[in-house]
């Protein structure tokens, strides 16, 4: 498969649309390269490969072989969009879970409804094919829009087995090197834990600030390890000084002074027009230091973690997930109030599979697993 990165020039794009998708693609990424030059953050085949795109100028297209990558900002921008017609398309956003164009209810999330162009898709039939690629597996997507063939690249999956051998991982620690996690898992399951659970609640949102009131509610802060590094949310249980940063790290005794872990994904379960389902390292954490967790997503996510082959914990605490967020979190907080009472013989034996499973995984397995679904 011959992937090309698309190098624009400015005449390529509406000025609206491209100062619109600029400002944003400033805020959010702090990127300040303009739309019309290549962005390797993008680029499926330079992050896969840790090369640098092979970049083509968008006035050179010719072959319809090819696979032309943009990313969804440059997408969004563009003045016309008929050029499609015949080729192999890919949209990029590899780390978010969705497309500029398409708002969806933003309750959740810094995404502004103002970037709603209805006419997002309308050359997408006519492409040889058309392919967006971004971090977001709900199957909702394909039955809402079925000319789109949806990939999920899931690169928070990708840097939790690849820190079992890449030295600069951020999920990389001391506290586990040279250590057989079968053995570690069988010592530090359950036994002689102070704390019940662990829970970073991270950036507020609504679904996480109602779980923390219901932990207040239920007297469940202060002998666990909970808070945010959110200037609403202060425990000091949790950690001195707490800041976004360290929340993306691991510390030893959120893995080995608690029982379960709590995942408070980005994306609840909710009625939009634009279905999410992410799972980020807010839950691939607990499978890659072989910690039982719980995870509050939309209702689809337990079942992507068993397509992945990795156990959910369903068969042990149930299906909690429901359809508003208010439900699914008391039907947590009533798992955590019975934590003791689960059959832990078996949920160690899930955290052991699913540590094997994750180290399965290297880069090369991955890298074809990705393009074995762009077609």
């Amino acid at each position: 498969m011959d992937i090309k990165t698309i190098r624009f020039e400015r005449s390529n794009f509406d000025n609206t649309k491209y100062n619109e998708a600029s400002k944003f693609q400033r805020k959010f990424l702090n990127d300040s390269k303009a739309l019309e030059l290549e962005h390797n953050i993008f680029s499926l085949y330079a992050q896969l490969t840790d090369d640098v795109p092979d970049v083509i100028d968008f006035a050179n297209l010719q072959s319809n072989d090819y696979f032309y990558e943009m990313s969804t900002f440059q997408f969004y921008a563009l003045a016309d969009r008929s050029w499609i017609k015949d080729k192999n398309i890919i949209v990029t956003n590899l780390y978010e879970p969705w497309i500029i164009g398409i708002p969806f209810d933003d309750q959740l999330d810094m995404m502004p409804k103002v970037f709603d162009d209805p006419t997002l898709f309308d050359c997408v039939h006519t492409a040889k094919s058309f392919t967006i690629c971004l971090d977001n597996s709900d199957p909702r997507l394909a039955k809402k829009y079925p000319d789109i063939n949806w990939v999920c690249p899931n690169m928070w999956h990708s840097e939790a087995f690849l820190s079992f051998t890449d030295e600069v991982s951020i999920l990389r620690t001391q506290f586990v090197e040279n250590v057989n996690m079968l053995d570690y898992i069988d010592e530090h399951t359950h036994k002689n834990k102070p704390h019940d659970f662990t829970c970073l609640i991270g950036k507020i949102k609504p679904h996480r600030l109602d779980f923390w009131f219901s932990l207040i509610n239920n007297s469940l802060v202060e002998h666990n390890i909970v808070g945010s590094w959110d200037k609403h949310i202060i425990n000091p249980k949790y950690e001195i000084k707490p800041n976004q940063e360290k929340d993306r790290v691991i510390k030893q005794e959120w893995i080995e002074k608690s029982k379960v872990w709590i995942s408070l994904e980005s994306f609840p379960e909710q009625n939009g027009d634009w279905p999410i389902t992410q799972i980020t390292e807010k839950t691939f954490k607990p499978i890659r230091y072989g910690m039982p967790f719980i995870v509050h997503g939309s209702k689809h996510t337990l079942q992507t973690l068993e397509d992945m082959g990795y156990d959910s914990y369903r068969s042990v605490f149930g299906d909690y997930i429901r359809t508003n967020y208010q439900e699914t979190n008391e039907y947590i907080i009533d798992i955590l109030k019975n934590v003791d009472t689960y059959d832990w013989d078996k949920i160690k034996d899930i955290a052991k599979h699913n540590v094997q499973v994750l180290q399965k995984w290297d880069k090369e397995k991955y890298f074809k697993s990705i393009l074995k679904q762009i077609k």
